[in-house]
């Protein structure tokens, strides 16, 4: 297979479709809009609220076997896994026969790729969870930087480029060109798999991470400010922390399991309207968040506390027609969780005006913000508001 020089070659191999765009972790895109639920259900969570929990259970051992490759790639691979055991309260076992969690293949033609974290127990035991397109002629910075991004994955991390704080400013039409190209593909391809961050709640409340291990490469030609980013070889200290939190190693370090804590909204939410909608910005307090399902909705009444009944189920409370807006907390990896505090508003439940049924002239409607907690499928309430005066002019 020929090698692109661009820096966005490990892109280029994986991908060898748009549909593939949807198997393997190096190939995997959650749908940007997947954890934003706009028609809320409280026996039934959003899919990016069921999507993004795919951590193995603290202190697991995983069985990892190999599909194929000589003794010395196996060897040479496990050495650069086990860099992850330093860190995070897991251990990787390998296994000759019987079943296994993760299962490692060395296809020269099938690009670096893994499920992501427990999607492998859903692959049948007879196919791999992980390729490494490694041989033994391979450079020993290509198995520690193939071996440890993959696992990785297998462990639930996904790629930092994809972080919504990243500020990565791409040269759209350059990258365009290199994928058409290379793969052929059209422009909705290229912004699905590149251009569209994942949704903030995937950063679990982490800043962007540069020197990622999980990060590309990225060619400087390929953005519009010069920025570019070279082969990270190694584990970084952002992925050290991260890690440590998801699977922590001392009981001490892996916060209470116990329900959540929504200390109230400390002042009447900001409130910012454009031409099409409102943004409303619930100023909170969470208690005992760390990786915990939360979600924020706000309801909408008239003046009289009358709710308003939805029409067309697009921002609606299914559980009793209740015209509603509703977005997931980003995950927490702290105990702790500020909302919308020290003038820093980044968490919003936006609703279009068009969803409120709004006459010409001055409308006077309420709205009040409950705070829910997943918890075996359900939803439970843990806070709510008092109402809050919305008056709306229309022209």
């Amino acid at each position: 297979m020929k090698k692109y020089s661009s820096a966005l070659f490990l892109l280029l191999v994986i991908f060898t479709s748009p549909v593939i765009a949807q198997t393997g972790v190096c190939s995997f895109k959650i749908n940007p809009d997947g954890s934003e639920g706009h028609v809320f259900d409280r026996k039934k969570p959003s899919r990016g609220m069921a999507d993004k929990d795919k951590r193995w259970e603290v202190g697991k051992v995983i069985y990892v076997k190999f599909l194929e490759g000589t003794a010395f790639m196996q060897n040479k691979v496990m050495g650069h896994v086990r860099e992850w055991e330093k860190y995070a309260n897991i251990k990787f076992q390998v296994v000759e026969s019987g079943n296994a969690q993760l299962r490692v293949g060395f296809d020269m033609n099938d690009g670096h790729w893994s499920k992501l974290g427990t999607d492998a127990l859903y692959v049948p035991q007879n196919e791999k969870t992980i390729n490494l397109a490694l041989n033994d002629s391979s450079a020993e910075w290509e198995y520690r930087r193939r071996a440890t991004h993959e696992f990785g994955h297998a462990l639930g991390l996904l790629h930092e480029h994809y972080s919504p704080l990243s500020g990565i400013n791409w040269n759209k039409r350059a990258v365009y060109k290199l994928y058409v190209d290379t793969l052929g593909w059209d422009s909705s391809a290229v912004d699905y798999n590149l251009f569209i961050p994942m949704n903030e709640s995937y950063t679990n409340g982490t800043s962007y991470d540069p020197q990622s291990i999980m990060h590309y490469p990225i060619d400087s030609y390929l953005t519009t400010n010069g920025f570019g980013i070279g082969w990270n070889l190694s584990i970084s200290e952002g992925d050290k922390t991260l890690i440590g939190k998801l699977y922590p190693k001392t009981a001490g370090s892996e916060l209470s399991r116990g329900k959540p804590i929504c200390s109230g909204i400390c002042a009447a939410p900001a409130l910012f309207r454009d031409t099409s909608g409102i943004a409303i910005y619930p100023i909170m307090d969470i208690q005992n968040a760390y990786l915990k399902d939360i979600v924020a909705v706000a309801y909408f009444s008239d003046a009289q506390r009358k709710p308003l009944l939805d029409m067309n189920g697009q921002y609606v409370d299914v559980s009793n027609k209740q015209i509603a807006t509703s977005k997931a907390l980003p995950w927490s990896l702290d105990n702790y969780q500020p909302v919308n505090q020290s003038g820093l508003l980044s968490f919003a439940l936006y609703i279009p005006f068009k969803e409120l049924q709004l006459k010409k002239g001055t409308n006077k409607l309420k709205y009040d913000v409950k705070i829910f907690y997943k918890e075996a499928g359900r939803m439970n309430l843990i806070y709510e508001s008092k109402y809050y005066d919305l008056t709306l002019t229309m022209k």
